[in-house]
Formats: structure tokens, C-alpha cells, sequence
């Protein structure tokens, strides 16, 4: 039986999985690719990886499709969740759970760009009201790690939340916190998770292990504006569950104002204020009562 059950969710990422390095030539590894209606045939890639193919009939975002694939899991102890543009290798993800420390539910490999500069958003700390409203209004990204360390010994740094490009988890601690959560369509499903899973045991960072973000991402074919709306979406949303009524008003003015902002240079984002803030407020209201069910693309 298979160790690592490997999960890839694939929408329009046909370019990035021609050149994916997690295929099933290990007997410790399964691999499941999800098709999330990307509109490609990908019966030939499925092959060459030795992978499973699931296929959503509509784009069901990204942390369902990855409950998707979780689903197949079958005495796997890990599930590995890993974007179709990032570059590491079966045995790589076998070397990070092997070196896991008993006390590990979810660990990421060291992470950079192509370039070689590690990637900050694999260390970080479940953000607060300020962090996620301040980006949106003054433009930075505030949400991004700055506490990714060289441990002072060993391979291993705890942090709270993790990147869910490659996030490599304990099988019994993800179905015990239910997966990914479905009312988030894009975005903030790796934090809700890590928040999560942080009841169930420690997240680390392993250093001794990177893999490289080349940067093939999918997004690239979505229209800016729907990204940029998608993404308020799933603020508001996270906002309203982690924190209270009046930390979440902050936040919801914040996305407000900097969509508004935004738009002056944006004209694409102009039809889509109004309708935007309205869901938002819809969205919101439903999460809090914890009656937001899945969620579908509204503006992708």
C-alpha cells in the first residue's frame, strides 16, 4: 500500500503538468489528478504520471477539488497537495515525510522561485483583521510570511500557516478537520486549514527539502478584475469566520474601499463594484451563522 496519496488540481494548467515531476514510479506513492473543468484533455498527462483522473463537471475552486482527490485516498497516512506549476519530485515528498517530526500534522518543503529567492509565504502567521484589511487599502501584500528562518538545529520550523502549494498533510488530521472548507472558492483555503489543523498537532517548514515555483499558474488566463474580486470574496468570508462582528466590518470597508481604488486604474473592475459588495455583505452574514454552504465561481 501506497504511502503518500499525491493530489493535483488542474485548471487550464495543461502547459505546467507536461513538465510535473510527481509521477507513481515509486510503490510508497499514488497519485490523483483532478480535472476542475479546465476545458483540456488531460487523458495523456494522467498516463505519462501513472495518475488517477477525477473530473469535476463544473470548477469547483481549489481547496473542493482538493477534497476531490483526498476522497480516493485508500490507508494512505499522508495526502500531498501540490500545484501543477510547482517542481519537486516523488522521492522529494517522500524524503519530507520520512524526516517529519511524531509531532507533525502538515509540513511544506523549502519553497522559491525560479530564481532561487525562498518564497515568504511558507512561513507565516495566521493574520489579524489589520493585516488582512491594511493591503488592500495601501497596496502591500500584508498577509505575506516574514518569519521563514534557517532553524537554529535540526531541518524543521514550526510556524502557524504554511503555503498551500505544497502542503503535505496527515491523512487522519485533514478528515478530522473536515478538508479544505467549501465556502471558499479562491483563496484563503490554505490559512483556514492550517488554523484548523493547528488543533491537531505542529506545522512545519522543512528546510531540507525545496521545491521551485515556476510560475505556470492558471491565473494567468483569468481576467484581472475577477481574480481581484474572487479574492475579496474569500477575504470578507475567512474575516467574518475568524473574527468578530466589528473586526470583520473593518475588513469588509477595507476590500471596499481598495476595489473602489483599484478601479480608477482598472476599468474591467468598475461593473463589478457594486455586485461585489453585495455579496460580500450576503457572504458574510451566511459564514458567521455557519450557513454558507459551498460556494460556486461568481465572477472567474
Amino acid at each position: 500500500m501506497a504511502r503518500l496519496l499525491v493530489v493535483t488540481v488542474a485548471f487550464r494548467s495543461l502547459a505546467a503538468l507536461e513538465r510535473w515531476y510527481v509521477t507513481e514510479t515509486n510503490d510508497d506513492v499514488r497519485v490523483v489528478l483532478v480535472d476542475n473543468a479546465g476545458g483540456e484533455d488531460l487523458g495523456s498527462v494522467a498516463t505519462r504520471l501513472g495518475a488517477t483522473l477525477v473530473t469535476s463537471p463544473t470548477n469547483v475552486g481549489f481547496g473542493r477539488g482538493c477534497d476531490l482527490g483526498a476522497a480516493l485516498a485508500a490507508g494512505e497516512e499522508w495526502v500531498a497537495f501540490v500545484n501543477p506549476d510547482l517542481a519537486i519530485t516523488s522521492e522529494q515528498l517522500l524524503e519530507v515525510i520520512d524526516a517529519a517530526p511524531s509531532d507533525a500534522v502538515a509540513l511544506c518543503p523549502l519553497l522559491t522561485d525560479p530564481d532561487g529567492t525562498p518564497l515568504p509565504d511558507v512561513a507565516r502567521t495566521s493574520p489579524t483583521a489589520l493585516q488582512l484589511a491594511l493591503p488592500w487599502i495601501i497596496g502591500a501584500r500584508g498577509d505575506r510570511g516574514t518569519g521563514l528562518a534557517t532553524p537554529e538545529s535540526g531541518r524543521h520550523q514550526e510556524v502557524e500557516v504554511t503555503s498551500g502549494a505544497c502542503l503535505i498533510v496527515r491523512r487522519a488530521a485533514f478528515e478530522a478537520v473536515g478538508g479544505f472548507p467549501d465556502w471558499l472558492f479562491f483563496n484563503a483555503e490554505d490559512i483556514y486549514l492550517c488554523d484548523q489543523l493547528r488543533a491537531q498537532g505542529r506545522l512545519y517548514v522543512d528546510h531540507g527539502v525545496t521545491g521551485v515555483h515556476e510560475k505556470l499558474s492558471s491565473a494567468n488566463t483569468v481576467p484581472m478584475a475577477a481574480i481581484m474580486a474572487e479574492t475579496a470574496r474569500a477575504t470578507s468570508a475567512y474575516a467574518a469566520v475568524r473574527f468578530g462582528r466589528l473586526s470583520w466590518l473593518g475588513v469588509y470597508l477595507a476590500v471596499v474601499a481598495g476595489m473602489i481604488l483599484r478601479a480608477v486604474f482598472r476599468p474591467g473592475l468598475r461593473p463589478l463594484l457594486g455586485r461585489t459588495a453585495s455579496l460580500l455583505w450576503r457572504e458574510a452574514g451566511l459564514a458567521r451563522q455557519g450557513r454558507l454552504g459551498p460556494v460556486e465561481p461568481v465572477f472567474v
